[in-house]
């Protein structure tokens, strides 16, 4: 079994970050102090003392990912960023699911999404079918009921997707060494899951990341998974990632 448990980051202006994650997200905040906020659920804890923020490319978060229970709670929190004017990168239909896309104030990347039901997955001779195709948002909009104002319960941290300097070292270190199983491999893009889903973790090298995220500057500290086949302790993958499992 695997769960991820917590994504922190390190951020510049950790109140406008609080603020986001509380709005927008619809997290609540579960502590606070002058340098750190834990929000939740699902955990995303921010904590203060970048001096820069993160524009260059660099390895470490290409976006974390929300799973909500239903493709109704989506349209819901469509029709939220709508009312509320929020920017958006984008939304794809993943076949095995819909997602939406946005970036915090810091430009960390942020993934909404709903699953389809396994039964419309699609798989081909090299395994599960991942594909980005147009998200059909004005059917997805006629599904909402009710007003979007905090994340709904039973949503939880479906997925990381990384930037890695290199799709083959990445693969020796998740799936040789931690025993994640490969779902999708594009070549350029890794996706890796425990228990047949569709990915936990994804890894790209599509924006020529080469060297680890600086120490000072805004971005992912760390991921704190559960995995029941893993020894704990705190790992770093050769990219300078670092996950903490069954701490």
């Amino acid at each position: 079994m695997l769960k991820i448990e917590e994504v922190a980051l390190r951020v510049k202006d950790l109140e406008k970050m609080k603020t986001f994650y509380q709005k927008v997200i619809g997290l609540e905040v579960i502590s606070e102090n002058e340098n750190e906020v834990l929000l939740g659920k699902p955990y995303v804890r921010l904590i203060a003392g970048a001096k820069g923020v993160n524009h260059a490319a660099h390895t470490g978060l290409y976006h974390m990912a929300f799973l909500l229970p239903t493709e109704e709670d989506l349209s819901e929190f469509i029709h939220h960023l709508i009312s509320n004017k929020t920017e958006i990168q984008g939304g794809s239909d993943h076949i095995f699911s819909q997602a939406i896309y946005l970036n915090d104030p810091e430009g960390n990347g942020i993934e909404v999404y709903a699953d389809r039901k396994r039964e419309f997955w699609q798989e081909d001779a090299t395994g599960l079918v991942a594909a980005s195709l147009p998200l059909q948002i004005e059917k997805l909009l006629e599904l909402a009921k009710k007003e979007y104002k905090k994340i709904p319960e039973g949503t939880i941290m479906g997925h990381v997707h990384l930037e890695v300097a290199d799709i083959y070292k990445a693969k020796e270190f998740y799936v040789d060494k931690l025993g994640f199983e490969t779902m999708t491999d594009m070549g350029t893009a890794l996706f890796v899951s425990k228990d047949g889903y569709h990915h936990h973790f994804g890894m790209n090298v599509w924006r020529g990341a080469k060297s680890p995220l600086p120490k000072d500057a805004t971005g992912l500290l760390y991921v704190k998974l559960h995995m029941d086949d893993v020894e704990s302790g705190v790992y770093h993958d050769p990219f300078g990632i670092e996950l903490r499992i069954n701490q």
